[in-house]
């Protein structure tokens, strides 16, 4: 376990109030700062109870506590550069193998809302429009395809000509 007095702790975090931490290399999206505490900041610090704990394990905290769409119990989520903890009191969420009642917070499911990462349903929206425009782009032009062809066996046959038989053929529409 790791608190605020551990060595190396001090370089990422500082003691705003007793069980409260600010982080000092990390803010939100939008520059808020982060802070870490209560049921979270406990868990950060037991982490796997080797080397810093959560700062070796979960990385550094790069948000805030989000509450948790559909809980009636307060649930929230914290995301941190190794993965997301959901501070989750009643299980609504999840219920994890071998964790005690007693505990709290535990680590989210990352391939799946609400512990994925927000800017993949953004990029998955993005992927949508992209693939919509594509099919737009690629949409029959109404030219006939066997005109094309013909056009371009004559640029082919005749560009031994002169470049202007080859521009009179190029600049003619095809109808």
């Amino acid at each position: 376990m790791i608190d605020i007095t551990t060595p190396g702790v001090s370089r990422y975090y500082t003691q705003t109030a007793p069980g409260v931490w600010l982080s000092t290399h990390t803010k939100t999206v939008d520059g808020k700062p982060i802070y870490l505490h209560g049921a979270i900041l406990d868990a950060y610090c037991r982490f796997c109870n080797s080397f810093l704990c959560g700062i070796t394990w979960l990385g550094l905290v790069l948000s805030n506590e989000i509450p948790l769409p559909g809980s009636t119990h307060g649930a929230v989520k914290v995301h941190c550069e190794n993965g997301v903890l959901f501070y989750d009191p009643a299980r609504e969420f999840d219920t994890r193998p071998g964790l005690p009642a007693t505990e709290s917070v535990y680590l989210a499911h990352i391939y799946s809302p609400p512990g994925q990462d927000p800017l993949v349903a953004e990029l998955q929206t993005e992927v949508g429009q992209l693939k919509q425009q594509l099919a737009t782009a690629t949409q029959a032009t109404g030219i006939d395809p066997a005109k094309v062809q013909e056009r371009l066996t004559a640029i082919g046959q005749i560009e031994n000509n002169g470049n202007t038989a080859i521009q009179q053929l190029i600049t003619q529409p095809i109808t």
